[in-house]
């Protein structure tokens, strides 16, 4: 989908506007039927949208910087800021995973070892939970496809953030609905199975964290993608051979660079030629806005980095 800088920056911001509408109602709603319905589990997710507001504040502060066009002090753009925001995000998903798996640690170790009774809680908390599982796995779907239209690193963190919420309203509906239609006995099901969703979410934040930062440390391209471009290069008769492939991301965008040896006796102007056919076929590839720098050699000039080799 070729959306531009301006309207890619509209739809991501649009998609994060439903989920903030969403995220205020949904902390409302729960925490008002935790509070009247005596549910700690149904308090807790209510945490868990509060902090979905807070990460999407990042979304809306950092998503249009992002979009941003170059400009003197970022010749490479400001992409990043988008890796950024999905980094935050992922952070916030640990933390907050962790803080839910210690007080549901806390819970049971008071039931089991202190005899601490969990009073069970009212209809309205079940009826919440379910209302809230059903909204979720909409938001989740509708985010997801969204993010990959519009190639979005921070949309897709927020799907997945939606899809942990998911869990989050089914154990609350397990655990709720346990301590309603069982034996009281079976209250305990509620902070165990909230124990059971954090580490769900602390997993999840870091799957999303990890290829942000390395996305922020300069990491290669997957290799079968680097793969794709020495295939261009080598479907290029005028080429002799290449060396010193670079690539990375910034953003939604690559960056490509590599040398390139042809004759020595090619023209200028036939060098530049070939260059400018391996860039149209490198940026169909890999997208417009793709980042590339290609230098050429000739065959016979020794290479003055040859015995210094950075990366294999």
């Amino acid at each position: 989908m070729n959306v531009s800088g301006h309207h890619r920056k509209k739809k991501i911001l649009g998609v994060g506007a439903v989920g903030t509408l969403s995220n205020i109602l949904l902390t409302v709603l729960k925490l008002v039927a935790g509070i009247v319905g005596n549910s700690s589990a149904l308090i807790a997710d209510a945490a868990n949208s509060l902090s979905d507001l807070i990460t999407d504040i990042v979304l809306f502060v950092l998503v249009p910087l992002s979009c941003r066009p170059s400009d003197k002090c970022h010749k490479y753009g400001h992409g990043k800021y988008e890796t950024l925001a999905s980094a935050i995000i992922a952070f916030g998903m640990i933390v907050l995973g962790a803080i839910l798996l210690a007080e549901s640690v806390n819970v049971v170790s008071d039931v089991i070892y202190h005899q601490r009774e969990i009073t069970p809680p009212g209809t309205i908390a079940l009826l919440v939970a379910f209302f809230t599982l059903i909204f979720k796995l909409t938001l989740f779907f509708y985010t997801h496809k969204r993010s990959e239209q519009l190639s979005s690193s921070s949309l897709r963190a927020k799907a997945f953030d939606h899809r942990n919420d998911v869990f989050t309203s089914l154990a609350v509906l397990i655990g709720v609905g346990a301590a309603i239609l069982l034996d009281a006995r079976w209250a305990i099901l509620e902070p165990i199975a909230a124990g059971v969703v954090s580490l769900i979410i602390i997993y999840t934040g870091g799957m999303l964290l990890v290829p942000a930062l390395e996305e922020l440390l300069e990491k290669s391209i997957p290799e079968h993608q680097e793969k794709n471009i020495c295939a261009i290069l080598d479907e290029e008769p005028a080429i002799l051979s290449y060396h010193k492939l670079y690539t990375r991301r910034i953003g939604t965008r690559y960056a490509i660079e590599v040398d390139i040896r042809v004759k020595g006796s090619m023209s200028v102007r036939a060098a530049h030629d070939v260059t400018k056919e391996i860039e149209d076929r490198l940026r169909l590839c890999f997208g417009p806005q793709t980042h590339i720098i290609v230098h050429v050699e000739p065959q016979e000039e020794k290479d003055r980095d040859e015995d210094f080799v950075p990366f294999e």
